[in-house]
């Protein structure tokens, strides 16, 4: 289990699909949405430890990473056209990375009208 930290010490409340009580978490790394979660946390400054030790870089291993669509790094017209030609999978993660991370309404609406 890995232990996250909101940078708001007294924080309760859902942030990417993980629930915190007075500012603490517990998240399954291999929970379905914890790498695009991870991320998140990471990008916004969270402390991440991991059996006690801080995670440094907390997202899981990809061996394809360099290949990754990062929908953070395209416009809302480019991500759905990707969003229009990808497997259910990539769908899943692509749309996971989406609302973890910038949220942008139109490819969440789009995502899940298809």
């Amino acid at each position: 289990m890995i232990t996250i930290n909101s940078p708001e010490s007294g924080f309760s409340g859902e942030v990417a699909g993980v629930q915190f009580s007075r500012g603490e978490a517990t998240l399954d790394p291999g929970a379905g949405g914890a790498t695009a979660a991870l991320a998140y946390f990471h990008r916004r400054g969270y402390r991440i430890t991991d059996s006690g030790t801080v995670r440094e870089d907390p997202a899981e291993p990809d061996p394809h990473a360099d290949d990754a669509f990062d929908p953070a790094a395209h416009t809302v017209a480019e991500v759905i056209a990707y969003l229009n030609d990808a497997d259910d999978d990539e769908r899943a993660r692509v749309l996971a990375a989406e609302e973890a991370g910038e949220a942008r309404a139109t490819i969440l609406k789009k995502g899940a009208a298809s």
